[in-house]
């Protein structure tokens, strides 16, 4: 019980923390949990503490603070109370949605798989935490289910602009065309609640994704907040394009875009002279530097700061958001994961391969410097598609093994391993009209390329025949 009136008044400012953070007053909130902690270390209280490292932790994830988030986290579960249990649904559920708000995806799932093991009281906070986990970087149609059903399970009603955006964002990941009518409704929801702002303070990744597409339709609370200033992003995967605060930059003439391609194709950096050698291999060093020169500065021009030059390195800006980096850093996860942790490893999997909108670089098929990342990042989508396929293989979700497969043949339409599998998932579902579709498929990709058909291919389609 809070007896005292310095703990009364503390806990009553650690709830106005909580309201100041979920408005995007990060600063206030930050001031009142510094209050509150001034007062755990003056009465020796752990509980005031924990309150004051949760808010804390809340407030950098906002703030896109991974550190901090994982620091503060830890403190607080240093200092359990009566009020505050860090085993707690509440507390796991807010941490989950917290960590993976700033990148820290595996570590999320952990504090959500044990939070929805023993929810206790925290059902409304994990049936948040739960779709924007699998919206951001896992299951796109789970996410869906599970947003469908959160006002049955106690979430706040004026969550429903967020809910509206994170179901934008998960039928964006499924290529869908209605996600910029969701998320310019969750805007005006938003809007109405007079927190036009609250999508960029709470969810600024997924509504940086959302805006160019919001804005397409019109509404007044998508225009308002596209004039807001956004980190620039630069796509290479299925396609060319840089954007900033939602739509897209028109580059200049020259070997402008080529250096974008080129440094994003290879890590993000590179020397001066390496950059030379890939643009222009014909040039002796002054006349390269000459030209390199003039391309930043026509760049700059047009594009802003996105190239950036110290010493003799050249390098992307560090806030300019690379889909092919954020693609190749999520399959790392999902790789090392592997069947260590299978749910974990597929949900990040999801995740990396719906980034993967097509090949690197598709309009630039003859540039040499390209070959190795194009051919590294297809590979990549492959093994993270095979992975998908074995697990759904071990559940027995046919379903799932079959769109996986489909999926890889897409990307990899030589390889006849996956027609039969492919295949044989449909068999096993008593579709042989779809198997034998397959199996046609196979056939002819192996004629292209003058091949006969192998013995296990005409054993399946012998099965398929009945």
């Amino acid at each position: 019980m809070v007896a005292d009136r310095p703990r009364r008044s503390a806990f009553l400012q650690s709830f106005r923390g909580e309201v100041l953070t979920e408005l995007g007053r990060y600063e206030e909130a930050q001031d009142a949990a510094r209050e509150v902690l001034d007062v755990g270390e003056r009465l020796d209280d752990d509980e005031l503490r924990a309150f004051a490292y949760w808010n804390r932790a809340t407030i950098a994830s906002h703030l896109g603070d991974a550190q901090s988030v994982l620091e503060h986290l830890r403190l607080v579960e240093q200092h359990p109370g009566e009020w505050l249990e860090p085993t707690s649904g509440d507390f796991l559920g807010d941490a989950a949605d917290s960590l993976d708000r700033v990148g820290e995806t595996t570590l999320a799932w952990d504090y959500l798989e044990r939070a929805l093991r023993d929810p206790k009281d925290g059902m409304p906070v994990i049936a948040m935490a739960e779709p924007a986990l699998l919206a951001r970087h896992g299951d796109p149609e789970r996410a869906e289910a599970c947003l469908a059903a959160v006002f049955t399970r106690g979430v706040d009603p004026r969550e429903r602009w967020r809910v509206s955006l994170l179901r934008a964002y998960a039928s964006f990941r499924r290529g869908e065309r209605g996600a910029g009518a969701l998320a310019a409704r969750a805007f005006e929801e938003a809007a109405r609640l007079g927190l036009d702002q609250l999508p960029l303070t709470k969810e600024r990744e997924v509504t940086e994704a959302l805006l160019g597409l919001a804005v397409e339709t019109g509404q007044a609370a998508a225009l308002t907040l596209d004039r807001t200033s956004l980190p620039a992003t630069l796509s290479v995967l299925g396609r060319f394009s840089l954007t900033r605060s939602g739509r897209q930059v028109t580059l200049p003439a020259g070997r402008g875009p080529q250096l974008l391609k080129l440094l994003a194709a290879t890590g993000g950096h590179l020397p001066a002279e390496a950059v030379i050698d890939a643009l222009w291999p014909e040039a002796d060093l002054d006349t390269g530097r000459s030209r390199l020169r003039t391309t930043l500065s026509r760049l700059r021009s047009e594009a802003g700061d996105v190239v950036m030059r110290d010493g003799d390195t050249l390098s992307l800006a560090s806030d300019l958001r690379v889909d092919l980096h954020e693609f190749e850093r999520e399959a790392r996860r999902a790789l090392a994961l592997g069947s260590a942790e299978p749910s974990l490893a597929v949900a990040v999997a999801a995740s990396a391969i719906s980034r993967y909108r097509g090949n690197l670089l598709p309009e630039d098929p003859y540039e040499p410097w390209l070959d190795g990342p194009r051919e590294r990042a297809r590979r990549i989508a492959l093994e993270l598609l095979d992975l998908c396929s074995d697990v759904a293989t071990e559940r027995g979700d046919l379903d799932e093994v079959r769109r996986f497969v489909e999926l890889a043949i897409d990307i990899a339409p030589y390889d006849e391993h996956r027609y039969l599998r492919a295949a044989s998932a449909l068999l096993e579902q008593g579709r042989r009209g779809a198997a034998r579709t397959v199996l046609a498929r196979a056939r002819s990709a192996l004629a292209e390329l003058g091949l006969p058909p192998p013995l296990d291919l005409v054993r399946i389609e012998r099965r398929a025949a009945g």
